[in-house]
């Protein structure tokens, strides 16, 4: 679902609506012409900030490639196929020049015909043009450049595809050791392939944005490692290598799950604690948020994470003897906001808009 006035190819009936909706969306993007250059670079493409400039200004329909890396880059990877098929639709509805049209000189009316030309002299059927091959030396021929078309077309396919295998399988060995919020391209890709296999949801559309800072968050407080949300050389071999610490608990709780236990636990009020975790984490016991509140703790220390379905401080954290780990714990989580409601006759200041 997207929010009202969102870009939207769909709502493009023809090229000028088209490119207004890709203006929109790099407007929606938050991204400046350098910026999107710096994405596609990073990508293996070059789109120079003139180029995108003036595409974006004229009313032409741009090219099927340009739409693919600019989309990409504005962080839409997901709905690409969505973009080339409405400009495929929309290059099908613009008016095209009549083949048939006779061709005019200086405003002139068209020069006659000329003569067509004298058909070729037929041969007897059964026979061949002298001096050409036999047609059974044609018919080896044929299936001979047949065969290696094939044969060239399979190889082809075959080296592609195990590519992509392996891209997908392993990093790339020219991925920086850091990523972090911002990074576009393939690397970021892989890393979210791989928090996937940890059992972390996220969308993979190459793009290091808000959400995928969380999953690394989470999966940083779930293996002990510091929590800083920026992929470094540590995190990666973590990612990329350790069993994951998360699957497990994936797998015994789901969103039926935990609001089976919200309302066994909050018997007074069981609607009202599955309306709220539902609304602050999505009944999600890994979800991982940064806010710009910025909340500190007993020592002085700043912070803005919230953990786990309840969204708890690391300062709440603490006070219920607990760590940033046992946070991410359904029913740790669950039995500290029964906790903190007892405490204030109520959810007090847990209220999610």
């Amino acid at each position: 679902m997207h929010d009202k006035g969102d870009a939207s190819p769909c709502t493009s009936a023809e090229t000028a609506e088209f490119v207004a909706q890709l203006r929109l969306l790099k407007q929606r993007s938050g991204l400046t012409y350098r910026q999107l250059e710096q994405r596609t670079a990073r990508c293996g493409h070059r789109l120079a900030r003139s180029t995108l400039a003036d595409t974006l200004r004229r009313e032409t329909l741009p090219r099927a490639e340009f739409v693919d890396v600019f989309v990409r880059a504005c962080g839409q990877g997901s709905r690409v196929r969505v973009w080339l098929g409405e400009r495929e639709r929309v290059a099908g509805t613009e008016p095209t020049e009549n083949p048939t049209a006779a061709p005019t000189t200086n405003g002139g009316p068209p020069p006659p015909p000329s003569s067509p030309p004298e058909p070729a002299p037929k041969m007897p059927q059964g026979r061949r043009r002298p001096g050409g091959p036999p047609p059974w030396r044609r018919a080896s021929l044929l299936a001979c450049i047949t065969a290696v078309t094939v044969l060239g077309v399979v190889l082809c396919v075959r080296l592609f595809t195990t590519g992509e295998t392996a891209r997908e399988r392993a990093p790339g060995a020219d991925c920086s050791e850091t990523l972090s919020p911002g990074a576009y391209g393939p690397c970021v890709r892989q890393l979210q392939l791989n928090l996937r296999r940890h059992s972390l949801d996220l969308p993979v559309d190459a793009s290091f944005g808000p959400i995928t800072r969380a999953r690394v968050a989470a999966f940083q407080a779930a293996s002990q490692l510091p929590v800083t949300g920026v992929v470094d050389a540590t995190t990666k071999e973590a990612i990329d290598h350790q069993d994951s610490p998360i699957a497990a608990q994936a797998d015994r709780w789901g969103p039926d799950r935990v609001e089976q236990h919200l309302r066994a636990i909050f018997p007074e009020a069981p609607e009202t604690a599955v309306a709220l975790i539902r609304c602050l984490s999505n009944l999600d016991p890994m979800w991982v948020r940064q806010t710009d509140e910025e909340v500190r703790t007993d020592e002085g220390e700043p912070t803005t994470w919230r953990w786990g379905l309840f969204q708890l401080t690391d300062q709440q954290i603490k006070d219920s003897g607990g760590s940033r780990r046992s946070a991410l714990d359904p029913e740790w989580n669950i039995r500290a906001g029964r906790d903190f409601w007892e405490r204030n006759q109520g959810f007090g200041s847990s209220t999610c808009h």
